[in-house]
């Protein structure tokens, strides 16, 4: 990704494709606005560019307004649209010169001048010039004539956006850090350098590394105590914020984290401390040896909340696969609780993925907690029970897509789940259909009863799963994680290849394809994740779909290699 800060520097850009806009904490909505951007500079050959402002308008235009907060400053934004695969980030100077031009001018003189660009990506509402006096309207004028494309951002997209933005923000502030981050797609964090404290920490055996944090705008939490993790190792801490009412004398508001697994000396470096949850808020101990006491008990809950972080968390936003062409659609009737419960996981673990909630006519409050709770999800509301396979039928055939990822309700994933899967079935056109090994959500180690490892049949026509045998799951030792020939699909996650959804799909005990491939299942592996997830991220299998026409049968009438290979 290249980034820009002097207009009169920028290179000529290729067919740009550009969105404007502040894109504070590049959180879950703003990523969706991203995708549409980098989906239509795939389709025009051309570059994406982000246009955002240094600094943000608000300062500029309400100098006075010391309670206006950014969740993210500049470089961590750039840091955050990079793993979003943008191509051109451009941070426009907002001077007042830039603020009094008008709404022609802007247009003209800079977007024209500057970009050239084959198409503009902009919200219902996206106002400019002086006075505001620029809107959407006066942009089309300029596609009439030929100048560009516009890709209009309808209301609900922006207002959700502005919901998010808002409700992150009150998450923030009210110390509520894991809605905070399910809002955000990825933890909310801040980076600063380390300086000189007053090195209490180390005589009661919890050395610290005192954080000053330069921008006077950036948001900061509440004082408390909270779990943590800091790169670029993503080892994990205990991070305090607050004015060590134990110590006295101590000065102002201090930020400071120990590190949990590590001993050496970090001053001078910039730190990014990423922060996972909530322990407890700050509170006056009667002396040190109280303070080492709590500070032991805070440790141990932080661990716990912790749990063993995998290798990859290192880098706990990874530059993500193009998964714009990937839907996850979940079928929902009446389990709201299912919805808070693994949900979150879902939303945290697929950055740039479409999640769709098909809701089957709940009599419960469902798509009201949804729209409440989580506005980066699309509610797809089918009004009435058209029961499991129907309900399928219907969602899918309103949600367009390359890849749908079909999920139940009450599946967890973790980090990584989706990449294996999706990166051999973009590598291997002939899979269709793909299903998951999946583990059970009380006992780990054990396959899950509904969802095994796929399914296979026996000669005398009865169906049984890999992983478990009548009422008997078997633990997990890795002995699916090669290449399989299977004959059915079970209900609790699968991944289907778009072009054999195109007519209808009935979901049954596996799965109802209309189309005539032949049923085959390969695997892959790696090391074991230890994470208590249900999904075993790195290890999937895949089938594709076999000669029966709208129903499960009892056996496959086609045993050819050939019969495999997509037409």
């Amino acid at each position: 990704m290249r980034v820009f800060t002097d207009l009169q520097h920028l290179p000529p850009f290729r067919n740009a494709v550009l969105t404007i806009g502040s894109f504070d904490g590049v959180h879950a909505g703003h990523c969706r606005i991203l995708e549409k951007v980098r989906t239509l500079a795939r389709d025009y050959n051309g570059e994406s560019i982000v246009l955002t402002f240094e600094p943000h308008p608000r300062i500029l235009l309400h100098p006075d307004d010391t309670s206006f907060k950014l969740i993210t400053t500049s470089s961590e934004k750039i840091s955050l649209l990079e793993r979003c695969g943008v191509d051109n980030v451009v941070l426009v100077p907002f001077t007042p010169d830039f603020s009094r031009q008008s709404a022609r001018a802007y247009v003209e003189d800079f977007i024209i001048r500057y970009f050239r660009p084959a198409c503009i990506v902009i919200g219902y509402d996206h106002r400019f010039g002086a006075d505001r006096e620029g809107d959407i309207a006066f942009l089309r004028e300029y596609e009439a004539k030929g100048h560009f494309s516009m890709v209009e951002i309808p209301a609900q997209e922006v207002d959700e956006i502005a919901v998010s933005s808002t409700k992150i923000r009150k998450a923030l502030d009210s110390m509520d850090v894991a809605h905070a981050n399910r809002l955000l797609g990825h933890p909310y964090f801040f980076t600063g350098v380390v300086v000189e404290g007053n090195r209490i920490g180390r005589t009661i055996g919890f050395p610290t590394a005192n954080i000053r944090i330069d921008d006077p705008y950036k948001l900061i939490l509440p004082n408390g105590i909270y779990a943590a993790r800091v790169g670029p190792a993503g080892g994990g801490a205990m991070l305090y914020i607050g004015r060590r009412p134990t110590i006295t004398g101590s000065g102002g508001k201090s930020i400071e984290v120990h590190l949990l697994d590590f001993d050496g000396d970090l001053y001078g470096q910039i730190l990014r401390v990423e922060v996972l949850d909530f322990i407890r808020s700050d509170k006056k101990l009667d002396d040190l040896e109280a303070l080492k006491a709590q500070i032991e008990a805070d440790r141990v809950e932080i661990v716990r909340r912790l749990g063993p972080i995998p290798q990859q968390a290192a880098d706990p936003i990874p530059v993500p696969a193009d998964h714009s062409d990937t839907a996850i659609v979940i079928l929902n009737y009446n389990t709201r609780r299912h919805l808070e419960t693994y949900l979150p996981s879902v939303l945290a673990n697929s950055p740039g993925t479409r999640i769709i909630v098909a809701d089957n006519g709940s009599p419960d409050d469902s798509v009201a907690f949804l729209k409440e709770n989580y506005p980066e999800v699309e509610v797809l509301d089918l009004q009435n029970n058209h029961g499991f396979a129907q309900g399928y039928n219907e969602a899918l055939a309103r949600v367009p897509g390359a890849i749908y990822v079909v999920l139940n309700s009450d599946v967890e994933v973790t980090p990584g789940w989706m990449e294996p899967v999706l990166r051999a079935m973009r590598e291997n056109p002939r899979i269709a259909v793909a299903q998951p090994k999946i583990l059970s959500w009380s006992d780990k180690r054990r396959f899950e009863y509904a969802g095994a490892a796929g399914g296979w049949i026996d000669y005398l026509g009865y169906p049984f799963c890999r992983g478990r045998i009548f009422s008997q799951n078997e633990v997990d030792d890795g002995q699916y994680d090669t290449p399989q020939e299977c004959f059915f699909g079970l209900p609790a996650l699968r991944f289907l290849s778009g072009p054999i959804c195109t007519t209808r799909l009935a979901v049954s005990m596996a799965i109802t394809l209309r189309t005539t491939r032949k049923l085959t299942c390969a695997g892959a592996s790696s090391a074991p994740d230890t994470r208590s997830g249900v999904f075993r991220n790195r290890w999937f299998t895949t089938w594709v779909a076999a000669p029966w026409s709208t129903k499960v049968r009892a056996k496959c009438s086609s045993t050819s290699e050939t019969a495999c290979l997509r037409s």
